[in-house]
């Protein structure tokens, strides 16, 4: 009999495997940042990109909440690398499109209070400004975006 307290194996694993899931499910994105701003190794953009790249092709896309908290993070990356043709060709409006699905799950993150979700927050609404004005500029100046 297990008393108050008491860890069984069983509860060892399932608690075990639970954290290794949930640190797999970040790894993609932290070694992204690692290669993005080069912390601890060199600056590489297109493996920075392409593990941004892996961490959205991870989220879950069901009708469960799931991810939900990691994806406005994940989508301002792969955002930031398209705006400035980072690991990947410039397309503004491909990184519209990948600021616009942060903007949306950035309220998720305001309504559920994640963690420092305002630094979050501002970033998204700083680079969807650049991305808009880049649009309004090329727009008044009659050049015809690819």
């Amino acid at each position: 009999m297990v008393g108050l307290g008491t860890v069984t194996l069983k509860m060892l694993f399932i608690a075990l495997t639970w954290l290794l899931s949930m640190a797999m499910q970040m790894l993609p994105t932290r070694l992204g940042d690692a290669y993005y701003w080069g912390n601890f190794v060199q600056k590489q953009p297109l493996l920075a990109y392409r593990y941004y790249q892996q961490a959205e092709s991870q989220l879950a896309y069901d009708d469960s909440d799931n991810d939900n908290d990691i994806k406005a993070d994940i989508y301002y990356r792969l955002a930031l690398c398209l705006f400035n043709g980072i690991g990947t060709s410039r397309d503004i409006f491909a990184a519209l499109s990948y600021i616009n699905e942060a903007l949306t799950y950035s309220y998720y993150d305001r309504t559920h209070d994640k963690f420092n979700w305002q630094s979050l927050a501002k970033k998204i609404e700083d680079l969807r400004s650049a991305i808009v004005n880049e649009f309004d500029n090329e727009i008044a100046d009659g050049i015809q975006l690819d």
